[in-house]
Parts: structure tokens; C-alpha cells; sequence
């Protein structure tokens, strides 16, 4: 493009400054996005961090230095309102915990150890779910599970019962659970069994109010 009044070396100098300039404003705008971007991200993700984050990461610490199976693998501790963790989880709530000198090597021992009480911690959980701190609250988060995820099965009779087919007429009234049924012909005879309102448990799908039953329990399939 020629401009009147210039020569072609003016020409050359305006057109140079052209592509500078628009070359300037793409810069700007690509650092403008960025600094919007990071600083976006930074609040997401301190956002994202609980408040008492750093004491509870030196609480694990001090504990994973005393290799206390209890205090780091077994003992639930509140990360904010409504979420539960215990030490080997606290990861996935952006909670880093470390050894004391700032390295993983006791750190990492634990979570393995922490392994091999699962079952155990599992337990726990469910008694804390069902008649403990966290007693119909199904939604109490726990190592990113609900309550509610640690409470599955089925519900059945007490399985600690004895069998009422195998009681005498003088014990079978003495159960709980089971009732003398004596024969309409000849009230001397009958049998023991179990009382019918037992087999309402097999028909309770809530779970919470099968362990709130005498009669009944949860079989756990998880």
C-alpha cells in the first residue's frame, strides 16, 4: 500500500510500525488472559484447601513419626463441616502431609500399613454410620464415601438367634423371637417357631432401620 506524501522508505517505516503495533496488542492480550487465568485457578484452588489444613497435616505427621496404627490409619478426623478423613486419605482433600524433615519415607510406610487395617477401619465407619457420632446422618462424607456407600446389604433376622424349631414348649416362650404354636387338636402338642414379625426384615430395604430393629441386623456385602 502506497501513502501519498511519503517516499519509499517512509512508506516501508510506516507499514514496519503497523505490524509492530498489532503484533503489541496480541502480546497484551494474550498476558492479560493469562494473569486472568492463573490468578483464576489460584483462588479455585485455594479455595479447594480447608482452613485447618496445616494442623491437621502436622497432626499426621507427629503421629506417622510415632508409627501409631491407631492415631493415623483408625482415627477419624474432621477436614471441615460434614467431611471426615482419616491421615492416609488426606490427599484427597488437597491436605499434603509429610515427615517431619519434609520427606515421604514414614509418610509412605504408614499408607502401606494402613492398608492391612481396611477391614478394620471399615468397621468402624459402619458402627459410627448406624448408632455412633454419625447416626442418621447418611450423608456425612467419610474417606469420600457417604455414610450411606458404607451401608450396604441386606436385611435379615439376628443370626446370633437360635433356631425356635429346636426349643421345648418350657424354652420356646423364653426367646424373644420365637412362639409356641400349640395344636389345635390337642393343646398338649404344638411346635415352636419363629414369630412372624421376624420375616418383616427380609422386606426392609432402609437399612438404618434395620439396625434399629432388635430383631433384625444388616448383612454387609461390602
Amino acid at each position: 500500500m502506497k501513502i501519498r506524501g511519503l517516499n519509499r522508505k517512509g512508506q516501508e517505516v510506516v507499514s514496519n510500525f503497523g505490524i509492530v503495533g498489532i503484533i503489541g496488542i496480541v502480546f497484551l492480550v494474550v498476558v492479560i488472559l493469562g494473569i486472568w487465568y492463573f490468578s483464576t485457578r489460584g483462588e479455585q484452588a485455594a479455595g479447594s484447601i480447608p482452613e485447618n489444613a496445616e494442623i491437621i497435616a502436622q497432626a499426621c505427621s507427629v503421629v506417622a513419626t510415632e508409627s501409631s496404627i491407631n492415631s493415623y490409619c483408625l482415627q477419624i478426623r474432621e477436614v471441615k463441616s460434614g467431611v471426615y478423613a482419616t491421615c492416609d486419605k488426606m490427599s484427597n482433600y488437597n491436605i499434603v502431609v509429610t515427615d517431619s524433615d519434609g520427606t515421604n519415607v514414614q509418610i509412605n510406610s504408614m499408607n502401606e500399613k494402613c492398608k492391612q487395617y481396611a477391614t478394620q477401619l471399615e468397621s468402624k465407619i459402619r458402627e459410627a454410620c448406624v448408632s455412633g457420632d454419625y447416626k442418621g446422618k447418611p450423608n456425612i462424607e467419610i474417606n469420600s464415601k457417604k455414610c450411606s456407600a458404607y451401608l450396604t446389604g441386606t436385611c435379615q433376622a439376628k443370626s446370633n438367634i437360635k433356631a425356635c424349631t429346636e426349643l421345648s414348649s418350657t424354652t420356646c416362650n423364653s426367646q424373644s423371637n420365637c412362639e409356641w404354636i400349640a395344636d389345635t387338636a390337642n393343646s398338649s402338642k404344638g411346635k415352636c417357631q419363629q414369630k412372624s414379625n421376624l420375616a418383616v426384615c427380609t422386606t426392609i430395604t432402609d437399612l438404618y432401620q434395620c439396625n434399629s430393629r432388635s430383631d433384625c441386623e444388616v448383612k454387609y456385602t461390602n
